[in-house]
């Protein structure tokens, strides 16, 4: 299946412009009139929501290949702020020009639906893990949402990183899975981890 932003790329009628986002610095404010839709070509952008006492709630930490508020195609004004957690390269894509090229190109509405239905389910399953609990349980729940080759689990990137994504701290995790060998859960490979 074709990501997001190939699908956006391919819009002949849609040519992106390139920004850059100095890390720290702002994209866009909740409430502000939406004209773009970003995609992250590198670096991190979060979006979050303040709340009336002062905290934030990060919405989305979006990397490479990413869109950026995906929702904001279907809305007149933002409903969050969009920061650089690091520097950031993005792409703006006219947000006018996209939903008049995807209106005469019905296929590419349909992947692009496609892939927005994706995204959904994926927080959804996100959703369910953070109900659970258990860190090992949280880490097992984890493990069994990704795809498996021969039974086994590729680990793509740092479990720094995953330990972020699924609400719990690095030594949570790595607590988790040591747990999880020791009980024969699963065993822990180079790159891999097999349930």
């Amino acid at each position: 299946m074709t990501d997001a932003l190939s699908i956006l790329r391919s819009l002949d009628d849609v040519p992106p412009r390139p920004r850059r986002l100095t890390a720290g610095k702002t994209l866009f404010l909740t409430g502000e009139r939406i004209t773009h839709l970003f995609a992250v070509q590198s670096g991190r952008v979060d979006l979050q929501r303040h709340m009336p006492d002062g905290s934030a709630i990060k919405l989305q930490s979006a990397g490479a290949g990413e869109l950026l508020a995906e929702a904001s195609l279907f809305s007149p004004r933002y409903h969050c702020d969009a920061e650089g957690a690091e520097n950031a390269e993005l792409l703006a894509f006219s947000k006018p020009a996209i939903l008049k090229a995807i209106a005469a190109k019905p296929d590419a509405a349909l992947a692009l639906l496609g892939q927005f239905a994706g995204r959904l389910q994926g927080l959804r399953a996100q959703t369910a893990l953070l109900a659970i609990k258990s860190a090992h349980e949280r880490v097992l729940a984890w493990l069994r949402f990704q795809p498996m080759e021969d039974g086994c689990v590729r680990i793509d990137r740092p479990w720094k990183q995953i330990a972020g994504e699924i609400g719990l701290t690095h030594e949570a995790v790595y607590r988790a899975l040591a747990r999880l060998e020791r009980e024969g859960a699963i065993k822990r490979l180079d790159g891999a981890v097999q349930l």
